[in-house]
């Protein structure tokens, strides 16, 4: 009887540790449409968005994100 238990004890973990997993998917799911939905109410932030992802990988300080978007630097700040 010990065995079984055993073996109902080790799929009850496998069945805890594909919920937390399907958990974190959706967590990230909800993460992403967050941030579509935040980009779509702000021109600002998309124009950051793009322009940080045309540099990427490289970094880049407000005051020169602000140079090459156009966007005011205490708008940037804000946002960051």
């Amino acid at each position: 009887m010990e065995v079984m238990d055993g073996i109902q004890a080790i799929r009850e973990i496998k069945n805890l540790f594909d919920a937390r997993e399907k958990l974190q998917g959706m967590s990230e799911e909800l993460q992403f449409e967050e941030v579509l939905r935040s980009l779509r109410r702000s021109r600002v932030r998309t124009e950051i968005v793009m322009y940080l992802y045309k540099i990427y990988p490289n970094a880049s300080y407000p005051a020169e994100i602000s140079r090459n978007t156009g966007i005011d630097p205490t708008n940037i700040l804000l946002i960051m």
